[in-house]
């Protein structure tokens, strides 16, 4: 099983892709213009949990130049510190495992990213209740994976696309649309903001692009009627074929 560990940033290569860390950033936009709205500091200090190589940080700092961020990076990685420092050399990194209670005192920071960070923690009641302790509001990108469609492959391949996915990405947690919004009604004082990403015409259009093989061109088909529902119906959508949720949360 591969677990959100010391060794997971130096196997998963994804997580330097600059293209899909764009997308990311540009979906989390919008949770972090309704952070920004009820929280009017120009000087806010802000925890990632889990800044890989940095690049949503980069993103940030370019995007809202006029904002004094405080930045402090918490990551379980030691491999990620000379990407993080090539960022900005005023990022505070710490290793360490969010799970366990941390240093910091309660409401240390004023915002706290994790953007697919959730899925791969064995024990994510216990890094959401820490998060809850040192921070006032958090974002967070998880994926909405255990739906109607997922669970029937999952069903008719024995269990296989669940074991595949534990082994080879790490997501040992598995969310439904309800599951994850209990989750978070349970752990924090309340959802300011609520949003799904529309991943199928992100994965759509980036299976286009690649040489067609038949898996390939079956998951064209499916993230192209996943991409059609969520005009319909980002919900349903979510509840068929699974999606990201954008969330912001007071904690």
């Amino acid at each position: 099983m591969k677990v959100y560990n010391s060794q997971y940033y130096s196997q998963v290569k994804g997580i330097i892709d600059i293209k899909e860390q764009r997308w990311k950033f540009d979906k989390i936009y919008p949770a972090l213009k309704v952070f920004l709205t009820n929280f009017d500091r120009t000087k806010i200090n802000l925890i990632e949990i889990g800044s890989g190589s940095g690049l949503f940080l980069k993103n940030l700092i370019h995007k809202f130049k006029d904002k004094d961020f405080e930045i402090t990076s918490f990551e379980i990685n030691k491999a990620s510190k000379k990407y993080l420092k090539k960022i900005s050399p005023n990022i505070k990194i710490i290793i360490g495992n969010i799970s366990n209670k941390t240093s910091f005192s309660a409401k240390n920071f004023d915002i706290c990213i994790g953007i697919d960070v959730m899925e791969h923690i064995p024990d994510v009641i216990d890094a959401l209740q820490e998060i809850k302790r040192i921070s006032r509001y958090a974002i967070f990108k998880i994926p909405i994976e255990k739906s109607f469609g997922i669970k029937l492959i999952n069903l008719l391949s024995f269990g296989r696309y669940r074991k595949n996915a534990i082994e080879t990405i790490g997501h040992i947690n598995w969310f439904s649309n309800q599951e994850l919004l209990q989750l978070l009604k349970n752990n924090f004082l309340k959802i300011e903001y609520f949003a799904y990403s529309n991943i199928g015409f992100y994965q759509h259009r980036k299976y286009l692009s690649q040489n067609k093989t038949f898996r390939k061109i079956l998951l064209i088909i499916w993230y192209l009627a996943s991409s059609l529902l969520f005009k319909i119906s980002p919900r349903t959508n979510a509840l068929i074929f699974g999606d990201h949720a954008i969330v912001l949360v007071k904690c």
